[in-house]
């Protein structure tokens, strides 16, 4: 009875001390590993943003807005200004290929200094290797040991990622510290020993604590997202900041603290603007005035003269040097008396900075011929002002200059009208940006509520059990029986339930993670930095066919590309929006007949419009509208994949101001269709 004991006792310790040697040698190893890319990855995109100024204030160079020396000094300080961390101790760091030491926030002693003998603690002479990355390869990872600006100023190690800034000649950097690497892993290896020792006497509520830990930063992320959606910039997410959700927090309350900051430059920004609008109107009517009483009066003194000339002066300086544009018009008429056009009169000269048209092109001229149209742009608003005298305001997409425009229209005399249009495009692209970010976070919730409730639901259920095999397992022990045979023949059913339960446990732990690793990869694709340029859409198709040439060989797809007109975009971005289509055609093909694969493109309501076509199995239409969710699926067990194709799709064509919409009869193929704006001549 001893030995039957023991060896039940075995059967029970084993799966034990095994899941402890996954934990120790497997497991840890992983998680430690995985610190160390999150950290090459946050100062990669660090990194990234800091270059990110530099392009900005060099392109202000290149404009003539800056000098090198100004443009240079104030993307200094912006980046001086830029800590990070749980401490605020992380930082940016300039310097050259001398190398020297361009601007170092917390050793400004360095500032000036040839570094080329400075070695850290360790005998590295960091700064060389520094330049040696970056000229070998223009960016990578650079590991030492720096000082630790607390109130040790100890040495600890740092990984740190560098990247050459060719224009100005410039290395730009940040590091992190990684002294806390093995602490957390000694620390989760602990954690681990603990709980596994104690799993069999408080499973249930170590589910329960799961569930809470799960949901209850959750709710916090929802009645957060209330909050902003009501308005409420001042709320901030108070969540740990360990693990997907609190990597998810961090980049909700940077976005919130960012928005906050833009709607007060917004505001401020508003409010001058109706400022200088009501000192325009009010010096326009002026003028009017001035000059009606002088064409009545006729031969005036010379002092009503030179009060119309100084007021007239007043309003040229005022008009010249607003930065809203301002445009004087008076309505043309035909022979019966009706309004049939307008022509512009004058303009300021943040007209033609705005639109790329000199004044000397534009004055003069009639609406239809200036701006290339055959109806006046708003003109019916125009008539309205200009004959009644009441003005009016109202906010427009402009597409040939791609931007919006909020604009008053006054009257200063009969038959004329003035605009004052101040451009808002950065208010409605933030507007646009808070729309689709709570959308992103309602699927988010939703994913997070109902998705990762099932597997929780079969950990609980299956943890019940096991419990239930444990006790079926002690009444068996404590009976006698009067052979081995009938004592193994009893404990076959329970041991079969306990390695069920255990199966079972296992997959849904693997959905869970599943699932919350594909949430991440979510975020991080809404996070990345966009370059938009004028793309050449043929060779961008060309490399995308090019590089999944060998999938369209081996399904023996016959892929047609036709001329693309070009387009306004990020390159990287564009390029993983037609793979993942033209990936789709490939995976979802009828084996029924050749696959046929089509790209074309056109212009389209001022819109650059592209279509993948293919002749698959199709999409019923009760899929139609949910094939962009989050992990929705139309095959899950018969294609490989996560679900996020399209919903990373949908998600980078709206960061780029574009759409995605499909076309599909079952049975017959599938036409994906991709709107981006287009490339305008100035």
């Amino acid at each position: 009875m001893n030995s039957i004991k023991s060896q039940l006792s075995a059967i029970g310790i084993v799966p034990i001390v095994l899941f402890l040697i996954l934990i120790m040698f497997y497991l840890i190893p992983v998680i430690k590993e995985s610190i160390y890319q999150e950290k090459h990855t946050q100062t990669t995109e660090m990194t990234s943003t800091a270059l990110g100024i530099l392009r900005h204030y060099h392109q202000l160079e290149e404009a003539g807005s800056l000098s090198r020396e100004e443009a240079q000094e104030r993307s200094r300080q912006v980046i001086k200004s830029m800590t990070f961390g749980r401490d605020g101790l992380d930082y940016f760091w300039i310097n050259d290929f001398q190398p020297r030491m361009i601007m170092h926030p917390f050793r400004p002693d360095l500032e000036g200094e040839d570094l080329s003998d400075f070695q850290d603690p360790q005998g590295v002479h960091l700064f060389l290797e520094f330049v040696a990355v970056a000229e070998d390869k223009g960016s990578g990872h650079v590991t030492y040991h720096w000082q630790y600006y607390d109130e040790q100023d100890r040495i600890e190690p740092k990984l740190s990622y560098v990247a050459e800034f060719e224009p100005w000649q410039w290395i730009v950097g940040t590091g992190v510290y990684v002294n806390d690497v093995d602490a957390i892993a000694g620390h989760i290896r602990g954690t681990v020993l603990f709980w596994t020792l104690s799993i069999v006497a408080v499973i249930v509520v170590v589910v329960l604590l799961i569930i809470l830990g799960i949901l209850r930063p959750l709710l916090k992320t929802v009645s957060f997202a209330n909050a902003v959606a009501a308005g409420n910039l001042d709320e901030k997410l108070e969540i740990s900041p360990r693990g997907e959700i609190g990597v998810l927090s961090f980049a909700l309350n940077k976005m919130v603290a960012n928005l906050k900051d833009m709607v007060r430059k917004e505001q401020a920004v508003s409010a001058q603007a109706r400022e200088q609008t009501r000192k325009a109107r009010d010096a326009a009517r002026e003028a009017e005035v001035a000059r009606q009483q002088a064409e009545e009066a006729g031969a005036q003194t010379r002092k009503a003269m030179d009060a119309l000339k100084q007021s007239e002066e007043k309003l040229h300086a005022l008009f010249a040097s607003m930065t809203e544009v301002v445009v004087l018009h008076e309505l043309i008429f035909d022979h019966s008396g009706r309004p049939v056009n307008y022509r512009i009169n004058d303009c300021n000269h943040a007209f033609s900075r705005v639109t790329g048209i000199s004044r000397e092109d534009i004055k003069g001229k009639l609406a239809t011929e200036a701006y290339q149209v055959d109806t006046p742009p708003y003109f019916q608003k125009y008539i309205q002002v200009a004959m009644t005298g009441e003005p009016c305001q109202f906010e427009v997409y402009y597409a040939p200059i791609d931007k919006y425009l909020s604009i008053s229209a006054v009257s200063p005399g009969r038959n004329k009208f003035a605009t004052i249009s101040t451009d808002i495009t950065a208010i409605k692209k933030m507007q646009q940006l808070i729309a689709a970010k709570n959308k992103e976070l309602e699927q988010v919730v939703y994913i997070a509520s109902h998705d990762l409730r099932s597997p929780l639901v079969n950990v609980d259920g299956y943890s019940r059990e096991l419990g239930y095999a444990a006790k079926d397992l002690d009444r068996i022990l404590e009976k006698k029986h009067d052979s081995m045979d009938e004592l193994k023949s009893a404990l076959k059913e329970p041991l079969r339930g306990i390695s069920e339960a255990l199966h079972y446990i296992r997959s849904s732990t693997t959905q869970m993670d599943a699932l919350l690793k594909g949430l991440l990869k979510l975020s991080r694709s809404g996070r990345a930095a966009l370059n938009i340029q004028t793309l050449n859409m043929n060779e961008l198709m060309d490399k995308v066919v090019s590089a999944m040439e060998f999938q369209i060989v081996e399904s023996g797809v016959d892929v047609h590309v036709g001329d693309l007109p070009p387009c306004r975009g990020d390159s990287v971005q564009v390029t993983q929006v037609f793979s993942n289509l033209l990936g789709n055609a490939l995976k979802f093909l009828d084996p029924a007949r050749p696959g046929m694969v089509r790209i074309s493109g056109h212009a389209e309501h001022g819109r650059c419009v592209y279509c993948v076509e293919d002749n698959g199995i199709g999409i019923d239409p009760a899929h139609q509208q949910n094939i962009f969710e989050v992990f929705h699926r139309l095959d899950p067990g018969g294609k490989e994949g996560e679900g996020l194709g399209l919903t990373i799709v949908r998600q980078v064509l709206e960061r780029l101001a574009g759409d995605v919409w499909v076309e599909s009869e079952p049975g017959l193929g599938t036409r994906f269709f991709v709107s981006l704006p287009p490339v305008y001549d100035r």
